[in-house]
């Protein structure tokens, strides 16, 4: 009888667990109904949101993330989806809301409630730059569940008044940068109220200055990134910025503005890892109490005002990745205790006064070194030519300084190196194998400003080469080779070709269709010949330099893709024909064609270019109307001197061409 009654309690248990399951829970409603009024202020891609629809379930809409049991919304994540318009506060209404993610779109401003969906569309121009709509509902409550928001760059979203944060009591993350907050003078006081705050992103936030923090409450907040404020009204960094907490492992406060010295009380933060402090004007020496901090793993305090030496307690930071010193007024010896920092994977102490001589002593034990920058300082240098380096380096930056006349041997074996600047160092000897192989190999070269006197007509470039430097040196020969015969025969990732100021000779080679990547051209000062070959119209160039050579031929319109062109310099060539009608050139900026063969009329295609700032087209033989819109010219700042026009007549007449103004 049991085991019957056994039997029977288990046949309903299942009949019970099998009617529960497939009966399916949907979305809330009142959580479908604040959805619907956030998307009444959205605007942009339709289709972004087209899923947002009552007749499907809200769970399933873009973006939006349901607990799996009660059906209830628990994030949303709109990030990177172009959507514009308003950000509807009534979102946060969601009462079990811990997620909310709108960052990367285009945005220009928020509203609060009250929640109704009967309402016009949202009008941008209305609101642009409008303040935050005052709530009507002062009842109305927000999720007390949401843990992470983040309405980040919106490059146009201006927030006028931040005291709905207040309500967000359980918030540990917060990012607002690139939004503009700068008119709530209350934003700290509004944002001091969130006790459990841990993570703050004011990066670019229009900040005027910064309140005092002696009543701020974030004992749990362990990252502060107010970076980027370059309005703040230039000031000291407050005692008291350093006392709202002692968590704190990661503050960025570059770009801000901040003068004077660095207060002591940074020591307060023992927990720092990370110290961004770049771009200011922090002056006097780099304290010596920054070696007190034990933990700390990126010292980033480059772009400032520091004089006086390295202090060596920097050596004592053994858990010390990256060490940025550049462009300060430092000087004096690199202190020998930094080449103790075993862990060091950045070390970049250009553009100061240093001195003294640097040996392979110095780097033995960096052998975790990575990125080198050593330019614009007096060092020498005393490496054992049979020294191989523990490290393998992926940026190494020694240009100017004093390297040559030969290449050292250790340079070499940098297999791993992406980015290579030995420009200005003063190298003339070369051993012409090893070293164009080595250098047409890196992704990112400079070897301009020095003394090279190499035919490099042989030399081939890598097809993952993508910025190749070395103007002002004196190279000769063709240049067929380093273009037209690729690695693999595949297409070039070339973005940037300097080989201006040198020797160069022959004809440009017609193998263009191979630079598809190519956006910078500069082969000015050469001994260049010959006429523009038909494949240059592949090119989507937004440099093109190719003045003082000696090219001929006509140059149409037709011979280039005008689209992304800013620059052009034809000058001091052989160039005849018609001048190139540029109408299409919207982007181009500088027009230099002067001291060529061109002949005829101005086009007026050259009225069109509204972003055109130089613009010269003297020692020609052009003859007819100059077009009004030049003659008409109020604003130098529109069109630069350079143009030149009362030298461009006098010239003129010289030849019994007449020049003039009008119909």
């Amino acid at each position: 009888m049991a085991s019957f009654a056994s039997q029977i309690s288990f046949l309903l248990l299942f009949l019970l667990f099998a009617t529960t399951s497939n009966r399916v829970i949907s979305c809330n409603k009142n959580d479908e109904r604040l959805l619907l009024i956030f998307k009444q202020g959205v605007v942009g891609p339709n289709d972004k949101l087209s899923s947002w629809s009552i007749e499907e379930d809200c769970c399933l809409w873009e973006g939006v993330h349901c607990d799996n049991i009660t059906r209830r919304v628990t994030e949303l994540s709109l990030f990177n989806n172009g959507l514009e318009g308003e950000i509807n506060l009534c979102v946060l209404q969601l009462e079990f809301l811990n997620h909310l993610d709108l960052s990367d779109n285009r945005f220009i401003t928020v509203s609060m409630p009250p929640c109704q969906i009967s309402k016009p569309p949202f009008d941008a121009h209305k609101f642009h730059n409008q303040s935050l709509t005052t709530p009507s509902n002062h009842s109305a409550s927000f999720s007390v569940a949401l843990l992470y928001l983040d309405f980040s760059y919106n490059s146009d979203l201006v927030i006028n008044d931040l005291h709905w944060l207040s309500q967000l009591s359980s918030l540990k993350y917060l990012n607002l940068s690139g939004s503009d907050i700068g008119n709530d003078t209350k934003w700290l006081q509004h944002i001091a109220m969130l006790p459990s705050l841990y993570e703050l992103h004011l990066s670019q936030c229009g900040l005027r200055d910064f309140p005092s923090l002696d009543y701020a409450n974030f004992t749990s907040l362990e990252v502060l990134d107010l970076s980027r404020n370059f309005y703040t009204v230039k000031s000291k960094l407050p005692d008291s910025f350093f006392n709202i907490t002692n968590h704190i492992y990661d503050l960025g406060l570059h770009d801000c503005n901040f003068y004077g010295q660095l207060p002591k009380s940074l020591l307060n933060l023992q927990n720092l890892k990370y110290l961004a402090l770049g771009y200011n004007n922090f002056e006097g020496s780099i304290p010596d109490w920054l070696g007190q901090f034990e933990q700390l793993q990126d010292l980033d305090i480059y772009h400032n005002l520091f004089h006086g030496i390295i202090p060596s307690s920097l050596g004592n930071i053994s858990s010390l990745l990256y060490l940025r010193l550049f462009n300060n007024q430092l000087n004096g010896n690199i202190p020998v205790t930094l080449g103790q920092l075993h862990n060091l994977i950045d070390l970049d102490v250009w553009h100061n006064f240093l001195v003294g001589v640097l040996t392979e002593n110095f780097f033995a034990g960096l052998s975790s070194l990575k990125s080198l920058g050593l330019s614009s300082n007096s060092f020498k240098y005393d490496f054992d030519p049979k020294w191989v380096p523990s490290f393998q380096l992926e940026v190494l930056d020694m240009s100017n300084t004093s390297i040559g006349p030969n290449v050292p041997p250790w340079l070499y074996t940098q297999q791993s190196l992406r980015t290579l600047d030995i420009s200005g160092s003063g190298i003339s000897t070369i051993d012409k194998d090893i070293f164009w192989n080595f250098v047409a190999g890196i992704e990112d070269v400079d070897i301009s400003d020095n003394l090279i006197s190499d035919d490099i007509s042989s030399v081939t470039l890598s097809a993952n080469v993508s910025y190749f430097y070395a103007s002002h040196s004196s190279l000769s020969g063709s240049i067929f080779s380093l273009l037209c015969q690729l690695e693999g025969n595949g297409e070039s990732n070339l973005v940037e070709l300097d080989l201006s100021y040198n020797h160069l000779s022959g004809a440009l080679p017609d193998c263009w269709t191979n630079q598809k990547s190519l956006e910078f051209l500069s082969l000015g000062s050469n001994k260049l010949i010959g006429k523009v070959p038909p494949s240059f119209a592949s090119l989507r160039l937004q440099s093109l330099d190719l003045s003082d050579n000696s090219f001929s031929g006509e140059f149409s319109s037709g011979m280039l893709n005008w689209t992304n062109l800013q620059f052009l310099i034809l000058e001091k060539n052989n160039f005849s024909g018609s001048l190139p009608n540029p109408y299409m050139a919207r982007s181009l900026e500088v027009l230099k064609l002067r001291t060529n063969q061109f002949m005829g009329n101005i086009p007026p295609g050259i009225c069109m270019l509204s972003s055109l700032q130089i613009l010269e087209l003297a020692n020609n033989k052009l003859f007819g109307s100059i077009p009004s819109c030049l003659c008409n010219i109020t604003n130098p700042n529109n069109i630069s001197s350079y143009f030149d026009l009362p030298y461009l007549e006098k010239f003129l007449k010289n030849y019994s061409v007449l020049l003039y103004c009008g119909p």
